[in-house]
This record gives structure tokens, C-alpha cells and sequence, in this order.
């Protein structure tokens, strides 16, 4: 997890024969609005198509929905209880403390409570089926909002996931554009 996974890339002119638009960033005032909780949102790029598949030759689309960062955040952290590391260490805590099965039950749960891996700078979307995400390959690309009007606006770049792609169980997670709109006027007018 990568809070801050944002960069500028400035091209002095596109490659021959490649079209290119500006495109609009969701700005912060605007976030409430345009970025509810479930709102559809658009996924593109190049990425495996799943698990221990090659990237993709073709520019791929798919749809997923904007989830509520504490509900990420609690789906997350009960995927990563079941790491073999963290069931390592939890085990490890349960020893030390002589904890009774019960009481461990009750501390893997109180972990989902506890902040987690996504944090204010990042947003969550996934879809409610398995085969629908980002995956690798596809980091550093956009996650649209394609509006009524036709505009389509960027609320974020595809940062990380956590455990296999295409799980609907574990939602991808993205830098929250609309909190670097200032920092990146800045760098581009210097």
C-alpha cells in the first residue's frame, strides 16, 4: 500500500501517430457530488486479465462501483488475517497473551475495526461479482466517471489490490485524485 502513488508525467509532444485528449480531473469540491458511494465508474487498461495471466494486447473496459472506504477498508482486513504471515503472527499474540479461542475470535474480529490499509488519500471500487478488476499491468492508469452529459471525468489512478485480481471479496484501490488537484497545478506551472 502506497499512500501518496501519484506522479506528473510531461511529454513535450505525444508519439507520432498517437491521439490524445486533456482530460478533466475531479476536483475536491466536486467529489461529493460526482463520486457517491456506488456510483459507476469505468476501469481501462493494458493489466493481466487475471491471476497468472500476460498482460493484454488490446485496451480492455470493464465497470465497477465506488465503495465506502470503511467498508474496504473492513473487506481488506479480513483478507489479510487470513495471510499466512498475519495467521503467523496472530497465533504468535495468541500464545504470548494465553488467549482462548474465543477471545482470539473476538480480536481477529476488532482488527476489521481498526483503520485499515486504505487510507483518506485513496478510494475503493469493485464489482459484486468475481472477474471484474484492475490487475497487474494496469497500475498507474485512470478509474473514470462517465457522466449523463457524455463528459468523463478521472476521480482516481489505479494504485493497488490486495490477494488475487478479479475477487469481488477484495475491491481495488485507487489514489484519490481529487486531493492532488492543487499540488499538480503547482507542478505543472513550474
Amino acid at each position: 500500500a502506497s499512500v501518496n502513488d501519484i506522479a506528473v508525467l510531461e511529454l513535450t509532444r505525444a508519439p507520432e501517430g498517437v491521439k490524445t485528449n486533456a482530460v478533466t480531473i475531479l476536483s475536491k469540491d466536486d467529489e461529493p457530488l460526482l463520486l457517491p458511494i456506488g456510483a459507476e465508474l469505468t476501469i481501462i487498461g493494458w493489466g493481466k486479465t487475471g491471476p497468472d495471466a500476460p498482460g493484454s494486447m488490446d485496451l480492455l473496459e470493464s465497470k465497477v462501483a465506488a465503495i465506502d472506504r470503511q467498508a474496504c477498508n473492513r473487506a481488506l482486513t479480513s483478507m489479510l488475517t487470513r495471510d499466512a504471515d498475519v495467521t503467523k503472527a496472530i497465533n504468535e499474540l495468541a500464545f504470548t497473551f494465553n488467549m482462548t479461542p474465543e477471545a482470539r475470535r473476538r480480536f481477529e474480529q476488532s482488527l476489521t475495526q481498526f483503520g485499515g490499509t486504505v487510507t483518506p488519500q485513496m478510494i475503493c471500487a469493485g464489482a459484486p461479482v468475481d472477474g471484474v478488476d484492475t490487475c497487474g499491468g494496469d497500475s498507474g492508469g485512470p478509474i473514470l466517471r462517465k457522466l449523463p452529459d457524455g463528459d468523463v471525468i478521472q476521480v482516481g489512478i489505479v494504485s493497488f489490490g490486495l490477494g488475487p485480481c478479479g475477487k469481488a471479496a477484495a475491491p481495488g484501490v485507487y489514489t484519490r485524485v481529487a486531493l492532488y488537484t492543487d499540488w499538480m497545478q503547482q507542478v505543472l506551472s513550474t
